[in-house]
């Protein structure tokens, strides 16, 4: 309603009064509690938003990865779960639980599983025979402070760990909720989730894009488009994505509104 009220006022004639009874609305939409609550959610601080969440995340995976026995994989477990990192994942798990009503206490187990899944496959993507990178987040890779053999059992502790951590941490959870929570992780990681894309990836690399390729979606927007087009597309999605959190309540969508604008373009 203050939206149209705006735009009803941005068409008034510049030249004519605006009627009372339209300025008496819009004094009311924005000074009432309406405009209050869109004025604190445009002035949501992303970035404090963020770096309280982080802290908090990064508690929960201390926590979850302590130093014991075998001391040399969990610390090289701890290695790449703990360093620095802005956590968009498990943000985004709190941020969506938080806008239905839940709580931050309940989503975390599953936001620090989310984390533990990432840093899986970035473990995974910098081994020799995967992208062959030295350095993650300006520090050397875990294979190359671990070596090459814990690296890869470490990748698998973290898959395994997460679903354990979901599955024991979730205890004021109902269980048909945890289940399907298991689920989608499994699809989401698995044969048709992020391990396609990482097989694609392999399979794809040195080879020109073809039609097929563009018709199973094996190549990236940037490729296929051209970064300006790859760009709108990306300002397509986020619109989608706004128009989406239009029925919820305004301040407490606004974390998930500003962080959608700040994947797209960071």
């Amino acid at each position: 309603m203050a939206y149209v009220t705006a735009r009803l006022l941005a068409r008034a004639p510049r030249s004519g009064r605006i009627p009372a009874a339209l300025r008496s609305a819009s004094t009311r939409l924005h000074d009432g509690p309406i405009g209050q609550a869109e004025a604190a959610a445009d002035r949501f601080d992303l970035k404090a938003y963020m770096a309280d969440k982080a802290r908090r995340v990064d508690a929960a995976l201390d926590r979850a990865v302590p130093l014991r026995y075998p001391e040399r994989l969990h610390e090289s477990m701890r290695y790449s779960l703990l360093r620095d990192g802005k956590r968009i994942r498990p943000i985004l798990a709190l941020a969506s639980c938080e806008l239905v009503g839940g709580d931050e206490a309940t989503a975390m187990p599953v936001a620090c599983a989310v984390e533990m899944l990432h840093v899986m496959s970035l473990i995974h993507d910098d081994l020799p025979c995967m992208d062959n990178d030295d350095l993650r987040r300006g520090r050397p890779s875990n294979h190359r402070v671990f070596g090459e053999g814990t690296a890869v059992i470490t990748a698998d502790a973290l898959i395994a760990l997460a679903f354990e951590h979901v599955a024991v941490a979730t205890a004021s959870v109902p269980a048909y909720r945890v289940l399907r929570a298991v689920v989608e992780y499994g699809s989401a990681m698995g044969p048709e989730g992020l391990v396609a894309g990482q097989f694609v990836d392999i399979d794809s690399e040195g080879k020109a894009v073809g039609v097929s390729d563009v018709a199973s979606g094996k190549t990236t927007y940037p490729k296929l488009m051209g970064l300006e087009k790859a760009q709108e597309l990306a300002q397509t999605l986020v619109l989608k994505a706004e128009a989406e959190l239009h029925a919820f309540d305004r301040v407490k969508a606004a974390p998930l509104r500003h962080l959608v604008r700040y994947i797209a373009h960071r």
